[in-house]
């Protein structure tokens, strides 16, 4: 049952407060956590044609079934989704390695993704048609996709593109000074990501998201998802993971003295 509800004339009339109710739901925000009642509040959102619910349902039925989140995943990405349309290509890369589908549509779906601004399907295609990848050997289109994924932040794809620059191994002229400012992007875009994830990860932990809480425990204990090793912040944090387990629906957050998380 879900204790948030909105009655059906509701959900169809306002799909983003639908969504709203299957993330309380989904995270255990405000509530305990509940897949079964996030999953009907995204599929409610979804049928009314919101296209981030659908690739929630998508991504919620990926595991079970690739055929019906196909279906979901397409109908957002031709909306405009483009973590949609790279789901639906990593399924379709799935089919194809089977046998069940050709990796044309793999591309196709990959392109559709890049375009509405996936970096790393940008990157992706890019490694495609510089290996040959189920593909005739491009290096003219691998570098257009590299230099595509790089200026869309994808640090991996300037680190080829410094490569390049380097030994000439895409068609461009070897030139140290272009690779070393390369390099220095990509080091750019890596502290950002760090620091961006960082961010969201902590944030979703402030809100009570538990899978955000457990993966700050880590990060503080190990120095991932962008943040310092910190052990006493680690237990704090655990002390907060259990506090909210045994109190759902209640927050507690170690970080409330608004010192700086970096």
């Amino acid at each position: 049952m879900r204790v948030f509800e909105l009655p059906e004339l509701q959900a169809q009339e306002f799909p983003e407060l639908e969504f709203l109710i299957g993330f309380l739901h989904y995270n255990g925000l405000g509530v305990p956590p509940n897949r079964e009642a996030a999953f009907a509040s995204f599929l409610a959102a979804a049928e009314a044609g919101l296209p981030s619910a659908q690739y929630a349902v998508g991504r919620m039925l990926h595991g079970h079934s690739q055929s019906a989140a196909a279906q979901w995943y397409e109908k957002a990405a031709k909306q405009g989704h483009r973590l949609a349309a790279q789901g639906l290509a990593h399924i379709h890369e799935s089919w194809a390695s089977e046998g069940r589908g050709d990796y044309s549509t793999v591309i196709a779906w990959l392109t559709r993704a890049a375009e509405l601004g996936c970096a790393t399907s940008s990157a992706q295609l890019g490694q495609i048609f510089d290996d040959g990848i189920h593909v005739s050997r491009d290096p003219q289109r691998a570098l257009l996709w590299f230099q595509k994924a790089c200026a869309q932040g994808e640090a991996t794809a300037c680190e080829l593109l410094a490569c390049a620059y380097e030994d000439g191994g895409l068609p461009v002229t070897i030139d140290p000074s272009m690779a070393a400012e390369l390099r220095a992007r990509a080091d750019v875009l890596r502290a950002k990501s760090a620091r961006d994830e960082s961010d969201r990860v902590l944030r979703a932990a402030k809100c009570g998201d538990r899978t955000s809480m457990e993966m700050v425990v880590e990060g503080f204990r190990r120095g991932y998802y962008g943040l310092p090793v910190d052990l006493e912040r680690a237990a704090s944090w655990e002390d907060a993971l259990r506090v909210r387990d045994s109190e759902p629906g209640t927050r507690s957050n170690p970080d409330q003295s608004g010192d700086s998380d970096r």
